[in-house]
């Protein structure tokens, strides 16, 4: 067999092969989109949690002033 003979097998083999490469450029690219949108996603969670500490703390600081400005006046705290 020469390669006059082949060719119809190589040409067939390059246009499944080349939609083959199409779909998977597809893909490559939905990835890229969602890795992106996963990335984003964790950073606000990340800062979210961050910010709910902060916050946890600072109602911890003033929770512990009203409890030593009661004992001091004098003024229960209702649980």
């Amino acid at each position: 067999m020469d390669t006059k003979e082949l060719k119809p097998l190589f040409d067939y083999l390059d246009d499944k092969f080349s939609a083959i490469d199409e779909r998977f450029n597809v893909v490559e690219k939905k990835l890229d989109i969602l890795q992106t949108t996963v990335d984003a996603l964790a950073k606000d969670v990340k800062d979210m949690r961050d910010e709910h500490l902060v916050l946890y703390r600072r109602i911890e600081l003033l929770e512990s002033w009203v409890k030593k400005a009661s004992e001091k006046l004098g003024i229960p705290i209702p649980n």
